[in-house]
């Protein structure tokens, strides 16, 4: 073994102690829980409320929240900064039969740990597992990363009536990501625009940005009641539609990643589009909003017609039934003076599948 790799080693030792070492129950409900050292007990309270205002909100809207949540706050992030800021994981317990997922956001190198006590984070972190526990894993909303991002940044924002998300987490104040604009901004402060529907040189969350913004500008059009109203049929049609959609793919060349960044971008306005048909009077509405969208993004209108065109719905059920491997959500927070970590922020989803599709085989 090299000292580098006994060097490494150590320090993931380390931090997983850390990372699982005794925390106390800070602020319970009947189903949810925060759980982390006694030192933020004062903020504990403040984020069981928001978390239960947020899920009363997509409960509303037609969504599933998972029965049992844990939502641990750490000192340290995990693995002491090998992973990223952010990362939302779905572990399989082989012992108990059990699925969670455990989200966990970082001090982060932020000025007065903004990102623990930011809504914005913690709305779109909880949107991932909502999802999760709504939707099969091999649902396109759920396994497309850039419109699970794009998804995870529009709730969060809707809740909070902000295009911003993650504000003032930069220490020069740039938000991390703005809806209405398609800013981001990098770790090291400079704020770039995601203007190129076939951009392949971004992560998933940069990207993301053409996803939730094309569904901010319909909520800015047609207000956040009507929007309301219809957001959870769009996002089963984006399931339902995809098994044709990627038929008609056969049909339009696409030589490289390149082409299929822009596909998918067709596909997610087209099954919009098609879905708004079950609303006559909200899509003449949103007619011109989606036009202006399609110019500015410079859409191949040969291709999305071919798409829009063959787009059938699937019999395919793509509900999560709340499998025994499904119930349990674990949110992870990071403490008051946790570690400062270098580099862009990124979420991180692991679908364990093996003991998931073992219970299946059962059923």
């Amino acid at each position: 073994m090299y000292k580098a790799d006994a060097t490494c080693l150590s320090s993931v030792s380390s931090a997983l102690k850390d990372f699982y070492g005794k925390k106390v129950v800070l602020a319970e409900n009947n189903h949810i829980q925060i759980i982390g050292p006694t030192k933020i007990n004062k903020i504990a309270k403040g984020i069981l409320q928001r978390t239960e205002r947020f899920d009363k909100n997509m409960q509303a809207l037609g969504f599933k929240i998972p029965e049992q949540t844990q939502i641990h706050i750490n000192k340290d992030s995990v693995l002491g900064g090998f992973i990223s800021p952010y990362f939302s994981q779905v572990v399989a317990d082989r012992w108990k039969g059990t699925i969670y997922s455990k989200i966990q956001i970082n001090h982060y190198n932020v000025p007065n740990n903004q990102i623990i006590q930011s809504k914005s984070v913690l709305f779109h972190e909880r949107t991932h597992s909502v999802l999760f526990n709504t939707y099969k894993n091999d649902s396109f909303i759920i396994a497309d990363g850039p419109v699970q991002e794009g998804l995870a940044d529009y709730f969060s924002s809707s809740f909070t009536k902000n295009p911003k998300v993650g504000y003032n987490h930069r220490r020069n104040g740039a938000a991390l990501r703005d809806l209405e604009t398609k800013a981001f901004s990098k770790s090291n402060g400079k704020v770039e625009v995601m203007d190129d529907i076939a951009n392949t040189t971004e992560k998933i969350h940069e990207y993301s940005l053409h996803y939730s913004n094309v569904l901010w500008k319909m909520e800015q059009k047609i207000g956040s009641v009507r929007m309301n109203s219809i957001i959870k049929n769009l996002l089963d049609d984006l399931n339902s539609f995809h098994a044709s959609y990627q038929e008609v793919l056969t049909t339009i060349a696409l030589p490289n990643r390149i082409n299929y960044n822009k596909q998918n971008f067709h596909y997610f306005l087209a099954a919009i589009e098609e879905t708004l048909k079950k609303y006559p009077e909200t899509k003449s509405e949103l007619d011109s909003t989606i036009a202006a969208i399609k110019l500015e993004n410079g859409v191949n209108i040969s291709d999305y017609q071919k798409i829009q065109a063959g787009l059938i719905r699937s019999e395919t059920d793509f509900v999560n039934y709340n499998e025994p491997l499904s119930r349990f959500t674990t949110i992870v927070l990071p403490a008051l003076g946790g570690t400062t970590l270098a580099g862009g922020s990124t979420t991180l989803a692991i679908f364990i599948n093996k003991d998931i599709k073992r219970q299946r085989k059962k059923q």
